[in-house]
């Protein structure tokens, strides 16, 4: 409470400070540059503008082209990639792919456990106070963490 009520008294010093100041003047070249830039802006050719600005027809056919040329590329990359003699690596990849399988197989079963135990034993009192203690101490290493980080860092608690 005491740092909100610091806060407030430093934002109302702040702004009686502010309000003391008297009003700058804007140079007297400003507005002219800012109107001269303005009218370059909506002068420039549509294609120059903001893809949204394009007329409709000119979006459609952009979005067209840019879709084909992305299909092309594919279609390219793939021809490449066989020609290259890299058919053979989505068979390389299966492979790596089964040979952690029976690790993933393992990850599955320790879930469902988990799962299991957790559906059987979850009303239990002592599943609740691990479970409120596991996040108790979770709490402690946040704040722990905060403190050290602030204690290294020098600054005020």
């Amino acid at each position: 409470m005491e740092n909100q009520e610091y806060q407030q008294r430093l934002e109302e010093l702040i702004h009686r400070e502010l309000q003391k100041l008297p009003e700058r003047r804007a140079p007297e070249t400003l507005i002219p540059r800012v109107l001269t830039t303005i009218q370059a802006q909506t002068e420039r050719p549509w294609w120059r503008q903001s893809w949204s600005a394009w007329p409709p027809k000119m979006q459609l056919l952009f979005l067209t082209l840019s879709l084909s040329l992305f299909g092309l590329a594919l279609m390219g990359g793939s021809l490449w990639w066989e020609s290259a003699g890299l058919g053979g690596m989505p068979q390389q990849i299966a492979h790596w792919q089964r040979s952690l399988q029976p690790l993933w197989d393992i990850v599955v079963t320790l879930a469902n456990a988990v799962l299991v135990l957790a559906r059987a034993g979850l009303g239990h009192p002592a599943v609740i106070l691990a479970l409120i203690f596991c996040f108790l101490m979770y709490v402690a290493c946040l704040g722990l963490g905060t403190a050290c980080y602030r204690v290294a860092l020098n600054r005020k608690l």
